[in-house]
C-alpha cells in the first residue's frame, strides 16, 4: 500500500481552532541545570526514566544516578517513555517501536510522533498527519478523528495535539476543542501539566483556571521538551539539554555538569569509566573455547575460536553465537562492526553488509582501535613495525616502535607490548617509554584505562597516578578485553569467558547482519586472494551543456541534480538551487534532432528534484503538443516547501502562473511523500510501471495511468533506483552505498558491490538490461552479467548516470558541471 494511504485506514479531521498567541503577564520560574549531551529529542516518564535521542539518531538512556547516558540503539527520529519506564520510539523509517530490554519491536508503520499517556496507551500522529491509538494489552489499533503532527498524552490518556501550522487542540471526551496559541511541539506529564514549545522557541505552561499559557523563564529557544516525574526537560537549538527538578537544579545558569565524575563533559557513556570495584562472573556456556576477545564501544562483543571462526556475544541468548567468517585477529570499531586479520596477513573489516577486503600493501600481524573521538586504527606488520592508518583504511604512515601487540590510546598515544613481553608507551611524536613487567595481553579501553595481562597470567590496571599496575586477579588469565566505561572481560587459561559487566544494546539486528553475511561469504574469500587485474573498456561520448537562460527566463542559472532516460528515450535533467529556493526550478528536456536543450517553460520554474517522461497520465493533461521533443506524459517528484515531496504528474490547468505563484499544485498531485532524510529518485520500465525511492527510504511502483494499484517494499533502506523492461529489471543501491541486483525467483535483493569500491552514487539501467553504476570516486562502471562483476569505463569525474533503451549511458557531474555526456 503507499505510503499516502493510511495505515491505520481513514481518519477524519478536526478543525482546530488557531487564535493569536497573547503570553500571560505571570511567569513560572525554576532553576534550570545544563546536563551533559547532546540531544535532537527528549522524553522523560513518571517514573523519572530519562531517554533522548542525539543529532545523529543514537538514544541513549540517563541513570539518574550517576548522569551518565547508555546506549540503546541508534535509527531513531522521536522517542518516548511509558509510566514504567519502557522506551518507545518512532524510527527514521516511521516505524512506531517498543523497547523490551534488548531489542526495539516493531508495532507498526506510518508514524511521525508518539506520546504514551498514564493508561498505558500509545496517541501515534501518523504520516498524513492523522492521530491513532495503540493498546499495548489487546495490541489493537484505533482511529481517532482529529489531526496534528505533534501529540501528548496525560495520566488519562487525554490528548492534545499540535496541527502543521502550529495549531493546538485538546480532547474532551469526543471532542476536539481548539486553544489559544501556536506551538512547535507539546507535552503532558502524569500529573495533568502541560508545557507547550512556542512558535518563538520558548516554553509555556497551560493554567487550567484561566484557560492560558505562562511563560517558563530562563530558557534559550527550544526544539524539543518533555514533562514528567515531577521534572521538566528540554532540548536547546544547538542540541544542548537542560532540566529542573534534579539534583543539583539549585545552580540555575552556572551551565554545571550533573555529574562531576570522570569523563568530564563526554557525550559518549562508553567513555565515562567506571572505578567500582570489578567482580567477575562466568559467562562460559559449556561450547568451544575463544582465544580472543574484543569489544567495541557500543558494547558488541565479538570472539575468535582456535580455529578463527568468529563468534558474538548476545544478551538476549545469553551466549555466544556463530557469526560468519574466519579471521586470525579482531577488533570493534565504534560502530560495533568487527574488522581483523585475514589469511596472509590481509586486512578486512566488515561494512555493515558484507566483509570487505582493504589493500594497504603490507602484511599484518595485528591491529586495534582507538578509543573515540580519535578513533583511528593502528596495525602492526610483519616486521613488528607499527603503523597508523588513514582514512580510508588503505593508506597508512610509521609510528615509533617495535612490538607484537598494539593497543591504541587516547589522544593518539598507543601501548606496545614487543616479542619478550616488554611494554612500551608510545607518543608518536616523541617515541617510546619502557614500562615495568612483562605482559601476554594489552587493551584500552573507550576511556582510556590500560589493562594487562602480566607474566605470572595476572590481570593488571594501570594506574597513572603512581605509574603503577594494580592488580585486579591473580594467576588466572591469559586474555582481557575492555568494554564501554572500561568495563573488562578476560579468558582464563581453560578458554572460559569471564565477565564484570554485561552492555545493554540494542541486539535486534544482530541476527540479520549475520544471515547477511553468511550470504554475501564468498567476499570474504575473494577479497582475501591475490589482487586481480582490473579489467577497463572506452565508450566514446559527445557532450552538450544545458544552458542557464531561455527565451523568457534570462537567468536560470547553475545547479542540475538529476538526469532520466524515459519512454522514447526523451532525457530530462532536472534541478534548482541548492539550498533550495522556492520557484527557482530547471528544468529541461533534449532535443536529439538539433543536439540541444531545449527548456520546459510550461513548468513554470517548479522545483523538481527528478522527472521522467512516461506513456500516459492518469487524470492530468498531457504537456503542449508542439514541445520537441514529443513528452506524452510527465512524471516528477516536486519539492513543496523545500521540505515535503509530492510525486505529481503534469496537468495544464495546475502548471499556470496563479497556481505557480500559490504553489497549488494539488491537482496534479499523485503522491504526498513524507519528509526524510533520503533525496527521492524516480526511473520508468519499458512497460511503463514507474519505479520511485520515497524520502524515508521505502520503493514504491505503479503502472503509469493507474496510481491505484500501488507495490511497495521496504527490504532495503533505497536511495537510488534503475528499472529495465519490467520491473523484475531491477537495480538498488542502499543508503550504505551498496548495489544489489533483484532476484524475481528468491523475491529479494543480491548484493552485487561485492568489492568495497564497486559502491555507488547511482545506478542506471537500460529498457535493453544494460546496467551503469557511478562509484564513490567518480568513475563509471558497467556490470558484465558473464563474470559477475563491474568493468570500468573510462568516463569519471561523475555524480549521475541514466541509461538510454539502447543500453548507452548519460552521464553529467551535477551540480557542479552543466555539460552532460551522451555515450554511443
Amino acid at each position: 500500500m503507499s505510503q499516502c494511504r493510511l495505515w491505520l485506514g481513514a481518519l477524519l479531521l478536526a478543525a482546530g481552532l488557531a487564535v493569536a498567541f497573547e503570553a500571560a503577564a505571570q511567569s513560572v520560574t525554576d532553576a534550570w541545570i545544563l546536563v551533559r549531551g547532546k540531544a535532537q529529542d527528549i522524553a522523560v516518564g513518571g517514573d523519572g526514566t530519562v531517554v533522548a535521542v542525539d543529532p545523529a539518531g543514537w538514544v541513549y538512556k540517563r541513570d539518574s544516578k550517576t548522569g551518565d547516558w547508555r546506549s540503546l540503539g541508534r535509527g531513531f527520529a522521536r522517542i518516548a517513555v511509558a509510566p514504567d519506564g519502557t522506551p518507545w520510539a518512532v524510527d527514521q523509517e516511521g516505524v512506531l517501536r517498543r523497547y523490551d530490554g534488548s531489542a526495539w519491536r516493531a508495532i507498526g508503520k506510518g508514524a511521525v510522533d508518539l506520546a504514551v499517556g498514564g493508561d498505558g496507551s500509545v496517541a501515534v500522529a501518523t504520516n498524513s498527519g492523522k492521530l491513532a491509538r495503540y493498546d499495548p494489552e489487546s495490541q489493537s489499533w484505533t482511529a481517532l478523528e482529529g489531526n496534528g503532527l505533534r501529540v501528548a498524552a496525560d495520566s488519562d490518556g487525554r490528548l492534545w495535539s499540535v496541527a502543521a501550522d502550529g495549531a493546538i487542540a485538546r480532547r474532551l471526551g469526543d471532542a476536539w476543542i481548539g486553544v489559544i496559541g501556536l506551538a512547535k511541539d507539546i507535552a503532558a506529564d502524569e500529573s495533568g501539566r502541560v508545557i507547550m514549545l512556542g512558535a518563538n522557541g520558548k516554553l509555556y505552561e497551560w493554567l487550567e483556571d484561566t484557560a492560558t499559557w505562562t511563560e517558563i523563564s530562563g530558557t534559550g529557544v527550544a526544539i524539543a521538551i518533555s514533562v514528567g516525574g515531577g521534572q521538566l526537560w528540554r532540548v536547546d537549538a544547538d542540541n544542548s539539554i537542560f532540566a529542573q527538578g534534579i539534583e543539583g537544579a539549585g545552580e540555575e545558569g552556572t551551565g554545571e555538569l550533573v555529574s562531576s565524575r570522570p569523563g568530564g563533559g563526554s557525550t559518549l557513556p562508553a567513555e565515562i569509566p567506571d572505578l567500582s570495584p570489578i567482580t567477575f562472573f562466568d559467562v562460559d556456556d559449556g561450547a568451544e573455547r575463544l582465544e580472543e576477545i574484543a569489544i567495541g564501544a557500543d558494547g558488541s562483543i565479538f570472539g575468535l575460536t582456535s580455529s578463527g571462526a568468529i563468534r558474538r556475544w548476545s544478551n538476549t541468548n545469553d551466549r555466544f553465537k556463530v557469526f560468519p567468517g574466519t579471521l586470525n585477529t579482531l577488533a570493534v570499531d565504534a560502530m560495533g562492526l568487527p574488522l581483523g586479520i585475514g589469511s596472509r596477513g590481509r586486512l578486512v573489516r566488515h561494512d555493515g553488509v558484507a566483509w570487505r577486503g582493504i589493500r594497504i600493501g603490507l602484511a599484518l600481524g595485528d591491529l586495534t582501535i582507538a578509543p573515540q573521538p580519535n578513533g583511528v586504527a593502528s596495525v602492526l606488520d610483519a616486521e613488528d613495525r607499527p603503523f597508523r592508518l588513514g582514512n580510508p583504511l588503505s593508506s597508512f604512515a610509521r609510528l615509533p616502535g617495535i612490538g607484537q601487540q598494539i593497543a591504541g590510546a587516547p589522544e593518539g598515544f598507543y601501548w606496545l607490548v614487543d616479542s619478550a613481553g616488554r611494554i612500551f608507551q608510545c607518543d608518536p611524536e616523541v617515541g617510546c617509554n619502557r614500562q615495568p613487567l612483562l605482559a601476554i595481553d594489552i587493551d584500552i579501553g573507550p576511556a582510556g584505562s590500560v589493562f594487562i595481562v602480566d607474566n605470572a597470567f595476572s590481570l593488571r590496571r594501570f594506574n597513572p597516578t603512581t605509574g603503577q599496575f594494580d592488580i585486579i586477579r591473580r594467576g588466572d588469565t591469559v586474555r582481557v578485553a575492555v568494554g564501554p566505561r572500561d568495563r573488562p572481560w578476560i579468558i582464563d587459561r581453560q578458554g572460559r569467558v569471564f565477565a564484570s559487566q554485561f552492555f545493554e544494546r540494542d541486539e535486534s539486528g544482530d541476527d540479520a547482519l549475520a544471515v547477511a553475511t553468511r550470504l554475501t561469504a564468498d567476499v570474504t574469500e575473494s577479497r582475501d586472494t591475490a589482487p586481480v587485474l582490473e579489467v577497463s573498456r572506452s565508450i566514446s561520448f559527445f557532450s552538450v551543456d544545458i544552458p542557464t537562460s531561455a527565451p523568457g527566463f534570462p537567468d536560470l542559472g547553475e545547479g542540475m541534480l538529476d538526469i532520466t532516460a524515459g519512454r522514447d528515450d526523451v532525457i530530462i535533467a532536472t534541478g534548482f538551487n541548492m539550498p533550495c529556493v522556492l520557484g527557482n526550478g530547471r528544468n529541461w528536456a533534449f532535443n536529439p534532432l538539433g543536439r540541444r536543450w531545449n527548456h520546459m517553460r510550461f513548468l513554470e520554474d517548479a522545483d523538481f528534484l527528478v522527472a521522467v517522461a512516461a506513456r500516459r497520465l492518469s487524470e492530468g493533461t498531457a504537456p503542449p503538443a508542439n514541445f520537441t521533443p514529443r513528452i506524452p506524459a510527465f512524471y516528477g517528484i516536486l519539492t513543496i516547501d523545500c521540505t515535503d515531496f509530492d510525486l505529481v504528474e503534469f496537468d495544464s490547468r495546475v502548471f499556470v502562473a496563479a497556481n505557480f505563484a500559490s504553489r497549488d499544485f494539488t491537482e496534479a498531485t499523485l503522491f504526498a511523500l513524507p519528509t526524510g532524510a533520503i533525496t527521492p529518485d524516480l526511473d520508468i520500465a519499458a512497460d511503463d510501471t514507474i519505479v520511485f525511492v520515497t524520502p524515508t527510504g521505502g520503493l514504491e511502483f505503479f503502472e503509469t495511468g493507474n496510481p491505484a494499484g500501488v507495490m511497495t517494499r521496504a527490504d532495503l533502506t533505497f536511495v537510488r533506483v534503475g528499472v529495465g523492461a519490467t520491473i523484475d529489471v531491477l537495480w538498488v543501491v542502499d543508503a550504505a552505498s551498496n548495489v544489489y541486483e533483484f532476484d524475481p525467483v528468491r523475491d529479494s535483493f543480491i548484493l552485487r558491490s561485492q568489492q568495497a569500491n564497486d559502491r555507488a552514487l547511482d545506478v542506471g539501467v537500460g529498457h535493453d538490461g544494460t546496467v551503469f553504476i557511478v562509484d564513490l570516486s567518480g568513475t563509471l562502471k558497467q556490470w558484465d552479467p558473464t563474470s559477475r562483476r563491474f568493468i570500468t569505463i573510462t568516463r569519471r569525474n561523475i555524480t549521475r548516470v541514466a541509461v538510454d533503451s539502447r543500453g548507452n549511458p548519460i552521464v553529467a557531474d551535477f551540480p557542479d558541471s552543466q555539460r552532460v555526456f551522451f555515450g554511443r
